[in-house]
């Protein structure tokens, strides 16, 4: 795990990260690096990984219109806005 986090962190190349990112499980280096990470497609990939993550743990709801409503352990209350 330690080495995968090293990769996202520090390999200097974006397909590097981007495959690290696809088998990290670690909510907060995911969220980091779709916020951070220098590279388009890294940061897309962190993103969707944080999105299955809480897809699978989260009660979801629609709530009318086009936003979604996420109830689980990764927060208490997420809206996604489609």
């Amino acid at each position: 795990a330690d080495a995968l986090k090293s990769l996202v962190r520090d390999d200097p190349e974006a397909r590097v990260r981007r495959a690290a990112v696809t088998r990290l499980g670690d909510v907060d280096l995911l969220a980091e690096a779709g916020r951070t990470d220098p590279d388009d497609d890294v940061r897309g990939e962190a993103i969707r990984s944080l999105a299955g993550m809480l897809a699978e743990t989260a009660d979801v709801q629609a709530k009318g219109g086009d936003t979604l409503q996420f109830e689980g352990p990764l927060g208490s209350f997420f809206h996604l806005k489609l």
